[in-house]
C-alpha cells in the first residue's frame, strides 16, 4: 500500500547537481513539522518531532526550480511518501522521508528578489520522471 500526500513547508538550501549522464537533479529538503498556536500566548510551537521530507526534481524542471527557489521559501509539493530505515556511520539507526515522483505545486518566496517571479506567475510544474531507486 502507498500513501500519496501533499506537504507544505520551508525549504533548506536547494542543491542542484549533475549526474554522470549530464542530467540535472535538484534536491529539496522540506521542513514539514506540524505546528500549533498557543491560545494563551498566541505564539506558534512545533507539535511532535522535527520532520524533514526530501524531494528530487530532474532535468528541465530541476533547472527551472533552481533558478527561483532559495532557502526559506515555503513550497507545496505532492508525491508518494517513502519511508526508509538506514544505519548511520556511528552505528545508530535513522529514518528518512522522501516523496517519489514529486509534483511541484507552488512557492511563496521568503524574500522578494528580481530573479524570483511572484508566486501567481509560477504555476504548477508536473514531473513525469521517477527518481531511480
Amino acid at each position: 500500500m502507498s500513501f500519496r500526500g501533499q506537504t507544505t513547508g520551508a525549504i533548506a538550501n536547494p542543491v542542484l547537481r549533475w549526474t554522470g549522464q549530464q542530467r540535472a537533479v535538484l534536491e529539496l529538503r522540506i521542513h514539514s513539522t506540524a505546528s500549533a498556536r498557543n491560545k494563551d500566548t498566541g505564539e506558534w510551537h512545533d507539535v511532535g518531532d522535527q520532520l524533514w521530507i526530501s524531494a528530487s526534481f530532474w532535468d528541465q524542471e530541476a533547472q527551472k526550480l533552481a533558478d527561483v527557489l532559495q532557502q526559506g521559501d515555503r513550497v507545496t509539493v505532492e508525491g508518494t511518501l517513502v519511508i526508509e530505515s538506514y544505519q548511520r556511520r556511528d552505528g545508530t539507526s535513522g529514518v528518512s522521508h522522501s516523496l517519489r515522483s514529486p509534483r511541484f505545486l507552488g512557492v511563496i518566496p521568503s524574500r522578494r528578489s528580481e530573479a524570483a517571479p511572484p508566486a501567481d506567475e509560477f504555476g504548477p510544474i508536473t514531473s513525469d520522471t521517477q527518481a531511480p531507486f
